[in-house]
């Protein structure tokens, strides 16, 4: 039997209705196994140009908006408030591990707001949640992620650094080059 006589070759008039779902069942499959493929290779092309990042971004403003535990890039583990800074050192989530965050579309940015009720600001001694109204550009940050690279991590930057925020083990600071991955934040959210 030949392949092409066989697929395009169907007998309407015998009524049998296995070609006919055979045939619907083909072009079904056929239909979404193009769609994601378009899906799939235009999200990868806009990573590759690195001009429209920016504008991938742009079109998933919302998507961080709400409330989310932070787990940190060095080991894994919850990022927590803590007075003296947020530190990532908890194996499990608890209350002091949700952090609310909010797009403001006028700076392009976001604020994090701690679970203690703090909004979160970058300083010298890194990221701490001790500010009571977000009023400077410390406590505004960007949020840039790579779902198709970097299976859904995120990186955080302090507003203006060229640096990303990194998990040193004893707190959060932006303030160094990192090429270990530290950098690299996952965002989940609050109730998964």
């Amino acid at each position: 039997m030949d392949f092409q006589n066989s697929l395009f070759n169907i007998n309407f008039s015998q009524d049998n209705p296995a070609n006919i779902i055979q045939l619907i069942i083909g072009l079904i499959l056929g239909y979404y196994l193009i769609t994601q493929l378009i899906e799939y290779f235009s999200r990868r092309n806009h990573f590759k140009n690195s001009k429209n990042v920016g504008k991938y971004e742009e079109e998933k403003v919302n998507r961080f908006e709400g409330q989310f535990y932070i787990k940190g890039g060095r080991s894994q583990k919850y990022c927590r408030d803590d007075p003296s800074g947020l530190i990532c050192n908890d194996d499990f989530p608890s209350g002091w591990d949700v952090f609310t965050f909010k797009y403001h579309g006028d700076t392009d940015s976001y604020t994090i707001k701690g679970p203690r009720g703090y909004y979160c600001s970058s300083s010298n001694l890194g990221l701490v949640c001790d500010v009571s109204e977000a009023r400077s550009e410390s406590e505004y940050f960007k949020i840039i992620n790579d779902p198709i690279e970097k299976n859904g991590s995120i990186k955080i930057y302090a507003h203006n650094s060229p640096l990303p925020v990194a998990d040193h083990g004893n707190g959060l600071r932006g303030d160094h080059r990192d090429e270990q991955g530290y950098d690299e934040f996952k965002l989940i959210p609050e109730g998964l």
